[in-house]
């Protein structure tokens, strides 16, 4: 199984080959909220498609990509599976569109702290980010 070990900063490097985040950030909740949302650019450098079969996290029991969709006038969100990045394209995680959902966190998180994020892909590959946690 290959690991890939990245880290989101605000630095501008050529693109690694795989999966990357830019200006990724998670968003600061009060306390007893059992979710929250990370936001950021997913990139996929590969010049073919990648599967991401599976996110997770130490800090929370469930992460997954979520779309916000507006129909009939009714917002809602919805899951994204499986989650396909297409050759050399981006992904775009803000409010009111895609975003990766974390719920029920394993413990107290708030503004100044770190979240760790694997995104892993439909051939084993494992890439990890670490994220702060922003109150915007």
């Amino acid at each position: 199984m290959l690991i890939f070990f990245v880290i989101a900063s605000g630095c501008a490097a050529e693109p690694a080959p795989g999966l990357a985040l830019e200006a990724a950030w998670v968003r600061a909740m009060p306390p007893g909220k059992s979710m929250t949302a990370a936001y950021g650019t997913v990139i996929n450098n590969y010049p073919q498609a990648i599967e991401i079969v599976s996110i997770s996290s130490d800090a929370y029991a469930h992460v997954s990509l979520h779309q916000s969709v507006l129909e009939n006038g009714v917002a809602s969100m919805r899951a994204v599976e499986p989650w396909l990045m297409e050759a050399d394209s981006r992904l775009q995680l803000e409010p009111g569109g895609y975003h990766l959902m974390l719920m029920r966190p394993q413990r107290a998180i708030a503004a100044g702290d770190q979240v760790s994020l694997v995104l892993t892909t439909g051939d084993g590959a494992e890439y990890r980010f670490t994220l702060p946690v922003e109150s915007r």
